[in-house]
Protein backbone atom coordinates (compact mmCIF):
# COMPACT_ATOMS: atom_id res chain seq x y z
CA UNK A 1 0.00 0.00 0.00
CA UNK A 2 2.71 2.50 0.98
CA UNK A 3 4.75 1.80 -2.17
CA UNK A 4 1.70 2.43 -4.36
CA UNK A 5 1.02 5.75 -2.62
CA UNK A 6 4.65 6.83 -3.08
CA UNK A 7 4.50 5.95 -6.79
CA UNK A 8 1.32 7.98 -7.14
CA UNK A 9 2.98 10.89 -5.30
CA UNK A 10 5.91 10.78 -7.74
CA UNK A 11 3.55 10.74 -10.72
CA UNK A 12 1.43 13.57 -9.31
CA UNK A 13 4.56 15.65 -8.64
CA UNK A 14 5.77 15.12 -12.22
CA UNK A 15 2.35 16.04 -13.62
CA UNK A 16 2.00 19.13 -11.42
CA UNK A 17 5.35 20.55 -12.52
CA UNK A 18 5.15 19.39 -16.16
CA UNK A 19 8.07 16.98 -15.76
CA UNK A 20 8.77 13.72 -17.50
CA UNK A 21 10.01 10.55 -15.84
CA UNK A 22 13.05 9.62 -17.92
CA UNK A 23 13.06 6.00 -16.72
CA UNK A 24 9.81 5.39 -18.61
CA UNK A 25 10.92 6.72 -22.00
CA UNK A 26 13.00 3.74 -23.11
CA UNK A 27 12.30 0.02 -23.36
CA UNK A 28 14.76 -1.92 -21.23
CA UNK A 29 15.14 -5.44 -19.95
CA UNK A 30 14.18 -5.87 -16.32
CA UNK A 31 17.77 -5.79 -15.03
CA UNK A 32 18.07 -2.24 -16.42
CA UNK A 33 14.79 -1.10 -14.81
CA UNK A 34 14.86 -2.48 -11.27
CA UNK A 35 16.31 0.06 -8.83
CA UNK A 36 15.48 -1.73 -5.57
CA UNK A 37 15.97 -5.42 -4.84
CA UNK A 38 15.34 -7.20 -1.55
CA UNK A 39 15.02 -10.96 -1.33
CA UNK A 40 12.34 -12.08 -3.78
CA UNK A 41 10.99 -8.55 -4.28
CA UNK A 42 12.20 -5.95 -6.73
CA UNK A 43 10.75 -2.68 -7.98
CA UNK A 44 11.45 0.55 -9.77
CA UNK A 45 11.41 3.18 -7.02
CA UNK A 46 14.14 5.64 -8.07
CA UNK A 47 13.47 8.02 -10.93
CA UNK A 48 15.15 10.72 -12.97
CA UNK A 49 12.88 13.70 -13.62
CA UNK A 50 13.46 16.21 -16.40
CA UNK A 51 11.61 19.16 -17.87
CA UNK A 52 9.22 18.04 -20.59
CA UNK A 53 10.80 20.47 -23.09
CA UNK A 54 14.14 18.67 -22.61
CA UNK A 55 12.71 15.34 -23.85
CA UNK A 56 14.72 15.44 -27.09
CA UNK A 57 17.94 15.91 -25.12
CA UNK A 58 17.43 12.71 -23.11
CA UNK A 59 19.22 10.00 -25.09
CA UNK A 60 18.99 7.10 -22.63
CA UNK A 61 18.09 6.28 -19.05
CA UNK A 62 18.86 3.01 -17.29
CA UNK A 63 19.93 1.25 -14.14
CA UNK A 64 23.52 0.03 -13.88
CA UNK A 65 22.90 -3.58 -12.73
CA UNK A 66 26.25 -4.23 -11.03
CA UNK A 67 26.53 -0.91 -9.21
CA UNK A 68 24.93 -0.54 -5.79
CA UNK A 69 24.84 2.92 -4.27
CA UNK A 70 23.73 1.52 -0.93
CA UNK A 71 22.66 -2.04 -0.15
CA UNK A 72 19.56 -2.97 -2.18
CA UNK A 73 19.58 0.20 -4.34
CA UNK A 74 21.09 0.42 -7.81
CA UNK A 75 22.48 3.44 -9.63
CA UNK A 76 20.18 5.18 -12.14
CA UNK A 77 21.88 7.16 -14.92
CA UNK A 78 20.70 9.27 -17.84
CA UNK A 79 22.62 10.16 -20.98
CA UNK A 80 21.79 13.64 -22.21
CA UNK A 81 23.03 16.05 -24.81
CA UNK A 82 23.01 19.76 -24.19
CA UNK A 83 21.16 21.75 -26.81
CA UNK A 84 22.27 25.28 -27.56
Amino acid sequence: MVARVKREDSLNFALAYDLLIANTLFRKRESHLVTFHSGQHSSQIDFILARREDRRDCLDCKVIPGECVVPQHRLVVADTCQSR
